[in-house]
């Protein structure tokens, strides 16, 4: 699912991998709404950094929500982290909606419904990292009432 062009793996004599360096410009984009079929994902995109095929605990992905677009309501068992790195918008956590921009970071509990909106004038970029080996559709924990009262509190 990910795609990367000119990575470096830097190995020792041993043959183990010391160090993985890319970047955001040297990584290919993938439309989420098109891999998912979610609409809920429209206009986003994410990038693998730090993929689980090379061996790290924790997958590091850059994410963009394009103007007036959102991730979806998402919930899963595992706790990830999301640092804001350009841009502005909302974020839904912990029965709560706050305004989110560039140098905030965020902790998002495991098993807690979340999603994020860009009403920005810019793209929202954001660096999420999950553990390593998490689905790649998220395989969200499919609770259709408790997603359908939060969406619509959220959309009061």
């Amino acid at each position: 699912m990910f795609s990367h062009t000119l990575s470096i793996m830097f190995q020792n004599n041993s043959g183990a991998v010391d160090m993985y360096v890319t970047s955001i410009y040297k990584t290919k984009p993938i439309d989420v709404e098109s891999v998912t079929g979610n609409v809920d994902y429209k206009g986003v995109t994410v990038r693998y950094l730090l993929p689980s095929e090379i061996g790290v605990n924790y997958e590091m992905r850059y994410v963009e929500i394009g103007l007036g677009g959102s991730t979806s309501y998402d919930y899963h068992y595992w706790e990830h982290y999301i640092f804001v790195v350009k841009g502005e918008g909302i974020f839904y956590g912990g029965g709560k909606k706050i305004r989110v921009k560039a140098g905030s970071a965020i902790y998002i509990y495991p098993n807690e419904i979340h999603r994020i909106w860009n009403d920005g004038d810019i793209p929202l970029g954001i660096i999420c990292i999950v553990p390593r080996g998490t689905p790649e559709d998220n395989v969200r924990i499919e609770l259709k009432e408790k997603l359908e009262k939060i969406k619509h509190k959220a959309k009061e």
